[in-house]
C-alpha cells in the first residue's frame, strides 16, 4: 500500500503469492513484474477498508485490455490485513463506492454500472 508520494505505506497480506520478481525502470522509477500478471488493476478505498479489483490473469499484449476485467474484489485494511475476497456477478474493470454500503463497478466492453450491497465484514458493527 502507496501513499500519495509514492512511499510504501503497509505490506498487504495478500491471498496469492506473486511470482515476487520485480524489475525497476530507471527512468520512470516504476516497479513492475518480471512475468508480468495483471494483480491489481483498480481500487477504491474508504477511512475503513481499501477495495482492490483482483484480476490474476497474465497480461497478454494480444488479448487487448478487456483482460483487466475481473469478478473477485479483495478487502484490506489500511494495515494491509486481508479481510475478505468476494465475488461480483458481473467482470469489472473499474471500481467506486459509496462508504462500506455499495460498491460500483463497469467493465472494459460494457456500458453497464453495476452496484453491488457490501456485506458486513471483520470488525462492522
Amino acid at each position: 500500500i502507496y501513499g500519495d508520494d509514492v512511499n510504501i505505506l503497509h505490506r498487504a497480506k495478500v491471498p496469492f503469492a506473486s511470482e515476487g520478481v520485480f524489475l525497476r525502470d530507471p527512468k520512470s522509477g516504476a516497479w513492475s513484474p518480471r512475468f508480468p500478471r495483471e494483480y491489481y488493476p483498480a481500487c477504491a478505498a474508504s477511512p475503513r477498508y481499501l477495495y482492490a479489483l483482483f484480476s490474476g490473469k497474465r497480461s497478454n499484449l494480444e488479448a487487448g485490455v478487456e483482460m483487466i476485467n475481473s469478478s473477485f474484489v479483495h478487502v484490506f485494511t489500511w494495515d494491509g490485513d486481508f479481510v475478505a475476497a468476494l465475488q461480483l456477478d458481473h467482470e469489472a474493470a473499474a471500481i467506486a463506492q459509496h462508504g462500506d454500503s455499495v460498491l460500483y463497478g463497469v467493465a472494459v466492453g460494457s456500458d453497464s454500472v453495476h452496484a453491488y450491497p457490501l456485506p458486513r465484514l471483520g470488525g462492522d458493527r
